[in-house]
């Protein structure tokens, strides 16, 4: 809640001054700005067979700027918090994780179990830069389409849900383990493509609501083979790393107001 008010705030300042960018008759403004919020899904993309597919919900909300080039093409540009959440799982007897124990707060001997599947949450700030292809308005609406590319950095990782067969038992890890943090066994920095479809409706002045559905193709791995991890995946037989690899995909619908 702080951090939507502190955006609300930036949102006035920068608002009050966008007068000053106005071009033109109608209101063309040469810079716009916005504050938009998003949701959606996504999933990691894996090349291994040893992994399947998992789908994971995604949030997110922030700034957005828009600097005019012509009438009807625009660079769209901004800054967010995103959240994303992806699942994966294991083929049986194919993967171990070793993962650190406590117990009242003192560290115990790690622990191994079998990892039949688990969900990583990608806590970042996201960056993207696009070029938006506006239609000329239709009563009330203006069509675009965007296309570019978004950079996250992921500043906190998190895997939960982590379900484990003990041999005796198939439970999910609770208590100090119910959330891992796997800053080191996963990749800090994000690269995806974007593609994205959406309407503007003018409300009053040089004031629209624009809806997006928006789709990225993540064309980096998020997934780091680190030995020197605090929880390791390897494999049970031979003791070697487990070959992590999965790009993080995402598609949603994006509500914003730009001014």
């Amino acid at each position: 809640m702080r951090n939507i008010k502190i955006l609300l705030i930036a949102l006035v300042c920068i608002g009050s001054n966008s007068a000053n960018a106005q071009d033109g008759a109608g209101g063309n403004q040469k810079v716009r700005f916005g504050l938009v919020v998003n949701s959606g899904s996504a999933w990691l993309a894996t090349d291994n067979s040893q992994e399947s597919e998992g789908f994971g919900f995604s949030v997110g909300y922030g700034l957005q700027t828009e600097f005019r080039i012509s009438d009807y093409v625009s660079i769209s540009t901004g800054l967010s918090q995103k959240n994303y959440s992806a699942g994966v799982s294991y083929a049986d007897s194919s993967v171990s994780l070793i993962y650190e124990t406590k117990k009242e707060g003192e560290a115990l001997p790690a622990d191994t179990s079998l990892l039949l599947s688990r969900n990583y949450y990608f806590n970042s700030v996201a960056l993207p830069f696009k070029l938006k292809l506006k239609t000329p308005e239709i009563g009330y609406l203006t069509y675009f389409l965007e296309a570019g590319i978004t950079g996250n950095i992921n500043y906190k990782t998190l895997a939960k849900k982590n379900k484990v067969d003990k041999g005796n038992s198939i439970d999910l890890l609770s208590g100090d383990n119910e959330e891992i943090d796997v800053n080191d066994a996963t990749n800090w920095f994000r690269a995806a493509v974007s593609l994205g479809i959406g309407a503007e409706y003018s409300l009053v002045g040089n004031t629209s609501l624009f809806l997006l559905v928006n789709w990225e193709n993540g064309i980096t791995n998020m997934l780091r083979d680190d030995e020197g991890s605090k929880t390791k995946l390897i494999y049970p037989k031979s003791g070697k790393v487990f070959e992590q690899k999965g790009t993080l995909n995402y598609i949603g619908l994006t509500v914003g107001l730009l001014f």
